[in-house]
């Protein structure tokens, strides 16, 4: 999901700041559900001259088979634009990444 294709099956970018630090927000389609997980990654697309920064994420996965919470709150620095980070896997049956 991205600012030029906002909308998934599987969810939608809510929330898109492209002017200034954000927060962005992407919601999950209620009901929808991946036997392979949800690879969550975040994606330095352009620094605008300004250098490295710390990325923070917080994501909520809440498995519909035990209706275990997964919360989580990680941060990076990201160097450069095009930089990626894999923050993890999310799905039913996956250990929680801390």
């Amino acid at each position: 999901i991205a600012y030029y294709s906002s909308r998934r099956d599987w969810g939608s970018l809510d929330i898109d700041v492209i002017y200034g630090y954000g927060p962005e927000n992407v919601k999950s389609t209620p009901d929808y559900s991946s036997d392979v997980g949800y690879e969550v990654k975040i994606h330095y697309y352009s620094d605008h001259g300004n250098g490295a920064t710390d990325t923070t994420v917080r994501v909520v996965y809440v498995d519909p088979t035990t209706d275990e919470v997964c919360d989580i709150i990680a941060t990076t620095n990201m160097a450069a634009t095009g930089d990626w980070w894999t923050v993890g896997t999310f799905g039913p049956g996956f250990v929680c990444p801390e």
